[in-house]
């Protein structure tokens, strides 16, 4: 029979710091391979909302193998998306028509403060467009996602796009 822990590893270390006592029986409860599979199925629709709940659900009940279980979990790790779905869908619900306060716009301000980035004055960019003229590189050779579709440089498009898209990773669930 399958074991089950109640609390999760990454619960576990989120309260506990370690993982001491992670390992007994009191949290641990025998279950059929079946309740198992339904117990991750819940968590995922019902209690956490995070994916690799459905991706251990599929994997114990057999309708992806061990192997694609794994190919996807690294994917997933690899976006850097760290949310639930239902997180992310609520903060963007709650970002949308937001109006900063004077107080927010304040301690935004502070954080910018030596801040080198920012807009260039025109004449910087001008002086950048003509010393990249005589680039024996060539022109700018720009890529195109096929998922998202943007368009940009081959090297920050190969870090962040193609295998590594965000909507890449919608075709996995």
């Amino acid at each position: 029979m399958p074991i089950h822990h109640i609390i999760p590893k990454h619960e576990w270390r989120k309260r506990f710091r370690d993982l001491k006592g992670f390992n007994d029986p009191d949290n641990k409860v025998s279950l059929t391979t079946e309740q198992h599979s339904q117990v991750h199925l819940h968590y995922f629709n019902e209690i956490t909302h995070i994916i690799y709940d459905r991706i251990a659900s599929h994997a114990i009940s057999g309708q992806i193998g061990k192997e694609e279980a794994y190919i996807q979990a690294v994917k997933l790790a690899n976006t850097g998306k760290k949310h639930s779905v239902k997180f992310c869908a609520d903060r963007k619900k709650r970002m949308r028509g937001v109006r900063l306060t004077e107080t927010w716009k304040k301690n935004i301000s502070k954080g910018q403060l030596g801040n080198k980035r920012g807009p260039h004055k025109p004449e910087h960019t001008r002086k950048q467009s003509e010393a990249q003229l005589g680039d024996p590189r060539g022109p700018y050779q720009k890529s195109i996602c096929p998922h998202c579709k943007k368009s940009g440089g081959c090297n920050a498009m190969t870090r962040w796009h193609f295998n590594n898209c965000k909507l890449r990773v919608g075709e996995l669930c």
